[in-house]
């Protein structure tokens, strides 16, 4: 009768086991099943082009330069139907690829796209010499920066360092143009430059500047005294 009950209990033990393995199995397969056959997510982060809503918009130079930056930076921090932007890359504070080319035509024809934007503090009287020098070249003293647009970062680098010179005086503008043209030909053909290559300045803080309020002259407050003169005449002749 022992031996009874002892085969019984082991029957329901062995039972209850192979019914948790047969479960677990099943589990393990839906799992698997599930997985395979679930649509893949699509990360943004990981592959910028799916966020671009209509990419006949952008120009053939818009998709190369997205792609040099992808390669060297990874997945841009922000997409727009108009530009893709990459913060704090580098030395930059920004990258900015734009989905319309401009036409530029110095040194020689090709398409801006990327904007490389630096913080730089520009002394005001050296403006005219950056605008002299290169059109693609943005200064914003407000903010604090200083932007060189091109195809290629290469030749924003090149582009940078350039206007550097002619802020510290080692160039003059008409000297810049030629230095830069020179080394963009040079390239072309194999030999680039250090210009070329990374920026080649310390980076700087503290750009900035939030200018000063204007003071008013003696003219402009007697003016401001008239007016308020006028318009007290005027509200009188109405309350009549």
């Amino acid at each position: 009768m022992k031996n009874l009950f002892l085969k019984a209990n082991l029957a329901i033990v062995c039972s209850a086991f192979f019914s948790i393995i047969a479960f677990a199995q099943n589990e393990q397969f839906l799992v698997k099943d599930a997985k395979a056959t679930a649509p893949p997510m699509s990360n943004t982060k990981d592959n910028p082009e799916v966020t671009i809503t209509n990419k006949s918009d952008w120009s053939e130079a818009s998709l190369k330069a997205v792609e040099e930056l992808k390669g060297k930076y990874g997945a841009a921090d922000e997409t727009t139907d108009s530009r893709m932007i990459w913060f704090n890359k580098g030395p930059f504070k920004e990258i900015i690829v734009y989905a319309e080319a401009i036409q530029h035509d110095f040194p020689m024809p090709h398409k801006d796209v990327m904007e490389s934007v630096l913080n730089y503090k520009v002394p005001p009287e050296k403006f005219d010499d950056i605008a002299m020098f290169d059109g693609s070249l943005s200064i914003d003293r407000t903010r604090g920066t200083m932007s060189a647009m091109c195809d290629k970062e290469a030749n924003n680098f090149l582009a940078l360092n350039v206007a550097h010179d002619i802020i510290k005086n080692v160039r003059t503008p008409m000297q810049a143009r030629a230095f830069f043209a020179k080394t963009v030909m040079a390239a072309k053909d194999g030999d680039m430059s250090p210009y070329m290559k990374k920026i080649g300045f310390d980076k700087m803080s503290n750009t900035m500047d939030s200018d000063v309020k204007h003071k008013m002259g003696a003219t402009q407050v007697k003016m401001r005294k008239e007016n308020g003169i006028i318009k007290r005449v005027k509200d009188e002749k109405k309350g009549e």
